[in-house]
């Protein structure tokens, strides 16, 4: 499904950093995650190196794995896949590696005690109990991002993007009527983020407010609901 969101959806991601409270929860890839990746790989506490120009190796607790790119190589292709390490955190006591497959800009995570892989995003938050974490996906044309929220042992919870979409009625594509922003985990565990209908966007004073995924009955909801006008389609 291709969302239409008349802004410029850039590729970012945080650097890996250790931040106070929950800060310290969050891992990603910094915007130079190429260039940066040698003094990132010191972050590694039992150690993580380069053992070939496209082959990757990061210790763990008792074992290491081993990530090897694939050919067509090159940061100029949408092809191929590659992985650059981004970092460690010591809180929740996991790795990040970007991976980059074709077009799609996700992430890895590997827990340092167990050696398991788990699956991430350029940018993964942990909730405060560490039960829970969200990981940030940027898809190659996509106007926006994929949001997914896993439990700490990898099994997916939720996924959805980060607005909320309407169907135009007559031109037969999905858009963002509610744009999505800053999530973040309250103390109640549960996802919080702000968001603002696309109407509001260019206006000096914006209308902006949290919403939280909820579970509705079987399903998932942001609520409160942002009742935005129609009249903003594209």
């Amino acid at each position: 499904m291709k969302i239409i969101v008349m802004t410029f959806a850039m590729f970012s991601c945080l650097a890996a950093t250790t931040y106070a409270d929950t800060e310290n929860l969050k891992l990603g890839c910094s915007e130079r995650f190429r260039e940066e990746e040698a003094k990132v790989l010191r972050q590694a506490p039992q150690g993580a190196k380069r053992t070939g120009r496209h082959h990757l190796r990061i210790k763990w607790t008792a074992g290491f794995r081993e990530f090897a790119d694939k050919a067509p190589y090159g940061d100029e292709f949408l092809e191929g896949t590659a992985y650059y390490y981004c970092g460690y955190n010591k809180t929740a006591n996991i790795h990040l590696i970007h991976e980059q497959i074709d077009g799609l800009f996700t992430g890895i995570l590997v827990d340092n005690a167990s050696g398991k892989i788990l699956p991430g995003g350029e940018k993964v938050s942990f909730s405060s109990d560490l039960s829970k974490y969200l990981a940030q996906v940027q898809p190659d044309g996509l106007d926006g991002e994929e949001w997914y929220v896993y439990q700490r042992n990898g099994q997916l919870v939720w996924k959805g993007l980060s607005g909320i979409s309407e169907h135009h009625p007559k031109l037969n594509y999905d858009y963002f009527i509610v744009e999505l922003s800053a999530p973040k985990w309250n103390g109640q565990g549960e996802l919080e983020a702000t968001g603002i209908c696309a109407s509001e966007r260019e206006k000096a004073k914006k209308k902006e407010t949290t919403v939280t995924l909820k579970r509705v009955g079987r399903s998932w909801k942001w609520l409160p609901e942002l009742l935005c006008p129609k009249t903003s389609m594209p």
